[in-house]
């Protein structure tokens, strides 16, 4: 089969790495399906492709927290192309922030929904067609330098892009005898909407943690994962392939990537009581509003208050299931607006009822 006639699914591809990566895919005659939570960056990313372009490029709105509209998107490739031959499992997020001590459970588990079961999900159904197919394919999954080394993201992010790191080598193994390739990329300090002001202090980097005199661009991440989807790697199945300047390769010697750390959670508290004004995706268009929010896919309803601090806010992602108060209404910092108590306390005695919610 030539590449001109292969058909892929990149996840989170109306932005940065996977905008990159349907760009080189279109270059070189791969149809290509958007999945992308973020629909005004798929529609603006379809107006840009005309003529024969337009033809071998299609989008479809896609939550990957949700299994059915996952299912939906390979689906829609296979019914639009006549089959499925790589798999690009790139949507994610910055996930939860701030000290061990003070990350909350939801916000925890919100960054393993996005992360890992996303990339579980894409894979499940990909492999599904492929088997069926019975001509093989390809699945890369983006993991990140924070799953292999302590210091280089937040610790949610960093378990579960360790969680994709390893399982892909898992799947690799289960699924070779298909001949279905199964590899991961992890970007290192890559130059994304996700660092917001933070972008703009990369170069600190620079020499210290990464050898490499220059920032990394979402376009050498995508350069690697084409690599993968390609017949010149085609005996290349559960790898992890590092794409970070040489800041791996540097080892304890350098100086700690904890600064990176610094830099992401600078630049998200700086905008944690900003609202998104932008429809621009973040790191893979996935994005988290704040922990008091409701999971849109969940059907559960917005909350307005406050915007925490201890989670990468990036516009435009599903929200997560409010904290439940124990009146049993929706928790929120100050005095519960429902039931008059301080969150956690007791209500003082002579306390109205249904006193004010206080930001």
């Amino acid at each position: 089969m030539t590449e001109a006639s292969r058909v892929a699914v990149v996840t989170g591809g109306a932005s940065v790495i996977g905008r990159k990566t349907v760009d080189r895919l279109v270059a070189d005659d791969w149809n290509v399906l958007v999945a992308d939570f973020n629909g005004i960056a798929g529609e603006a990313l379809l107006a840009e492709f005309d003529g024969e372009r337009a033809a071998r490029i299609d989008f479809v709105p896609t939550d990957v927290f949700d299994e059915a509209q996952v299912e939906a998107a390979v689906t829609r490739a296979v019914d639009r192309f006549g089959g499925l031959d790589a798999m690009v499992n790139n949507a994610g997020v910055g996930g939860a922030f701030g000290p061990i001590t003070e990350v909350e459970v939801e916000d925890w588990g919100y960054t393993f929904a996005v992360v890992t079961r996303g990339v579980f999900l894409g894979t499940k159904h990909a492999a599904r067609v492929m088997k069926a197919a019975g001509r093989g394919g390809a699945i890369v999954n983006t993991a990140s330098l924070a799953g292999i080394s302590g210091g280089a993201g937040p610790q949610a992010y960093s378990a579960a892009k360790a969680g994709v790191i390893n399982f892909t080598r898992a799947v690799a193994v289960e699924l070779a005898p298909h001949r279905i390739r199964v590899n991961s990329v992890s970007p290192g300090f890559i130059r994304t909407p996700i660092l917001g002001s933070g972008a703009k202090h990369m170069e600190k980097l620079l020499g210290g943690v990464q050898p490499w005199p220059e920032v990394g661009e979402p376009s050498d991440v995508a350069s690697v994962i084409v690599f993968l989807l390609g017949a010149d790697s085609g005996f290349v199945t559960g790898e992890s392939i590092n794409v970070d300047g040489g800041v791996t390769a540097a080892g304890p010697g350098s100086a700690t990537p904890s600064e990176a750390i610094r830099l992401l959670e600078d630049s998200s508290a700086s905008r944690a009581d900003r609202p998104d004004r932008s429809p621009s995706s973040g790191t893979a268009s996935q994005r988290p509003r704040g922990r008091r929010e409701g999971a849109a896919a969940a059907g559960l309803p917005p909350h307005t208050g406050r915007r925490p601090r201890t989670v990468a806010r990036l516009p435009g992602a599903p929200r997560r299931r409010p904290r439940p108060h124990p009146c049993g209404g929706v928790r929120g910092p100050g005095h519960h607006r429902s039931c008059g108590r301080t969150a956690g306390r007791p209500r003082p005695p002579g306390r109205p009822t249904a006193a004010r919610h206080r930001p």
